[in-house]
């Protein structure tokens, strides 16, 4: 029987954890009242029994956050609301801010 690596879309949040150092992914669970290790859940929502999905609360906590340490880093990606939640991506309100 051989080993495969399930392929796992790159999310946003997941290219944003790739960039950011631990101390940074600590301070955006901190900022947005998670948890770090729930923040890699959230990163990959398709891997079967590990991912997780966003909701609109946490979502925008986690926008907020990461704008203000993205303040102090502009190399991390900006993170949106849009990106982390379905419910979010569908508002049109929200798709209205991000045009």
């Amino acid at each position: 029987m051989g080993l495969f690596k399930m392929a796992v879309k790159k999310t946003q949040l997941k290219k944003w954890l790739e960039a950011a150092s631990t101390a940074e992914a600590v301070r955006l669970a901190l900022l947005a009242e998670t948890d770090r290790h729930y923040l890699y859940q959230l990163a990959a929502p398709d891997v079967p029994g590990y991912g997780r999905n966003c909701g609109p609360d946490l979502a925008a906590r986690l926008e907020r956050a990461a704008a203000v340490i993205r303040q102090h880093n502009t190399a991390l990606p900006t993170l949106l609301r849009t990106d982390l939640c379905a419910v979010c991506a569908s508002c049109e309100f929200a798709k209205r801010c991000t045009e």
